[in-house]
């Protein structure tokens, strides 16, 4: 069928070509080998004749494809801008969410005027297209107080026309944004303790991190999440099925753990029917990867890349167990959990040294042997991350069973973090924790900032020692604190955007101080002063 609906596509009006496209985006990928590209341009040389509904259905159909289609999307955009007050609520929906899903700088032109379009239109909305409209601002970092508010308001009032599934998205994004609607959230909470079991395990994680950091306090509601995750955990554990021994049930089990650890109802019984589940799940990708076709690639030759920090360092293993290992990274080392620049094939920006520690992992450890350090899905093994210029220990995972194992304790705080930092000024002895919301967003360059809309961020305190460094007679003595550093939640920059925060930012930090600060603690202190 789609061999023939390619010889075909020249006749095809663009109702047709939408429909096609949004068909086969519902069939298993590689069913419609060679089609996707020849409607992609069949559709991008002719969007002006395409009607609202059909742009519509054309970007759902291009998030919904395995590898999305970037391409698509950014020539959507402007198609879709054009007739915005020609689309029904399902299609702003639609839209939203599939630019939303695929990221980049589309949706975040384009979903606004989206969401200011619907907020006008609420009353037209089905309880799942405000679902998805309010996640898609959400993803995007669109705070748009009129949508959310109008959702909020509306979900309130048609509360029980909301599945779990809408329930639980709409109050996600709520959330993220820091945009509750108090009543909302009450009423939420409340249906949530009396009807948790009907909740799938993504809903059920979706609205427990919810609750939790908007700091519900409902107990009632947290202990009927930790029932269901309970009986969750009993029904369909992976022993039971291959069915739920995948990343996806592990990551939001982990999502439950958190949230109900974060507010004090995690128990015991819980919490080992989760590490239960989630060594099977590791237990099953071991199995699995380490038998994978062509999983050996280059490594084990040793640990020197020839790749050294900017003091002359290199990483090296501070503990080497049978499952896992804790390497001591430098200064100048990026702990890079992801794909960057050159993975994804593209240029770097010039004069640009990046000194990688999954290198010098792929070096220590064969892949053949330890696929998963080789793993983005998995972050590579790295269970967190350590900014470029701070030095310390850097846990990693050898195999999947040890990586759920310290996701788990990382979530329930039996793993701690602690640092040894040295700021500006005489911090008072009496301030003890940090608890402020850290905001970053991914591809836009910016440092992460205390903000409402950021995810929720503690940080314990102890002052160790106030001091003075002497500096020329005109300048006087600088005035400086010797800190222990505690996080018990790990946002990105979190101990140096709560400083900063506080007015105390760290020692020979380039972000988060002004640049004279920066250059003048250079002149004395050659790298940024924290170290875990």
């Amino acid at each position: 069928m789609a061999g023939r609906a390619v010889a075909m596509r020249r006749e095809f009006s663009p109702q047709v070509i939408s429909t096609l496209a949004w068909a086969f985006a519902t069939v298993p990928a590689g069913s419609a080998a060679g089609l996707w590209e020849v409607l992609e341009a069949e559709a991008i040389a002719r969007l002006g004749s395409f009607e609202a509904r059909d742009l519509s259905n054309l970007a759902w159909a291009a998030a919904k494809q395995a590898q999305g289609r970037a391409g698509l999307l950014r020539s959507l955009a402007p198609a879709c801008a054009e007739k915005l007050r020609e689309f029904g609520g399902q299609a702003l929906s639609n839209t939203a969410w599939a630019l939303a899903a695929c990221g980049g700088a589309a949706g975040a032109e384009l979903v606004p005027a989206l969401a200011e379009e619907a907020a006008a239109r609420v009353d037209e909305l089905t309880p799942q297209a405000m679902s998805s409209l309010a996640w898609a601002c959400a993803v995007t970092r669109v705070d748009s107080a009129p949508l959310l508010a109008a959702v909020s308001s509306a979900a309130a009032e048609r509360l029980p026309e909301f599945d779990p599934h809408a329930l639980a998205g709409t109050l996600w994004a709520s959330a993220r944004l820091s945009r509750a609607e108090p009543q909302l959230v009450r009423l939420a909470a409340r249906t949530v303790a009396a009807s948790s079991s009907e909740f799938g395990l993504r809903s059920l994680a979706g609205v427990a991190w919810a609750l939790a950091t908007l700091g519900v306090e409902e107990p009632s509601a947290f202990r009927s999440i930790a029932a269901t995750l309970a009986e969750e955990l009993h029904v369909d554990a992976p022993g039971s099925s291959g069915a739920a021994a995948t990343p996806g049930f592990a990551k939001d089990v982990l999502s439950v753990v958190w949230a109900l650890h974060f507010v004090g109802e995690l128990d015991r019984g819980v919490l080992d029917l989760a590490h239960a589940a989630l060594a099977e799940v590791g237990c099953r990708l071991d199995g699995a990867r380490r038998t994978m076709p062509g999983a050996a690639e280059a490594g084990g030759s040793g640990t020197d890349t020839g790749a050294r920090g900017p003091l002359g360092e290199v990483p090296r293993v501070a503990l080497d167990m049978a499952d896992r290992l804790a390497v001591e990274k430098p200064p100048g080392w990026e702990v890079d959990q992801r794909l960057d620049r050159r993975e994804l094939g593209e240029e770097e920006d010039a004069g640009e040294v990046r000194r990688r520690l999954s290198e010098f992992l792929r070096a220590a450890l064969p892949p053949r042997q330890w696929p998963i350090v080789q793993d983005v899905e998995h972050c590579r093994g790295l269970l967190h991350r350590l900014d470029v210029p701070s030095s310390g220990l850097v846990l990693v995972a050898k195999t999947y069973e040890a990586y759920y194992d310290l996701m788990l304790q990382l979530s329930t705080g039996a793993l701690v973090r602690d640092y040894l930092v040295l700021c500006h000024g005489w911090l008072p002895s009496e301030c003890r924790e940090v608890y402020a919301r850290v905001d970053w967003v991914e591809g836009r360059g910016l440092p992460s900032q205390v903000s409402p809309q950021g995810k929720p961020a503690r940080t314990l305190l102890k002052v160790l020692a106030h001091g003075l460094r002497r500096q020329s007679t005109a300048e006087g003595a600088q005035r400086l604190s010797f800190l222990a550093v505690r996080v018990e939640t790990g946002r990105r920059h979190q101990i140096r955007a709560h400083l900063a925060h506080l007015g105390h930012p760290v020692v020979c930090d380039g972000k988060y101080t002004d640049s004279s600060v920066f250059l003048s603690d250079l002149e004395w202190c050659p790298r940024n002063f924290i170290h875990r």
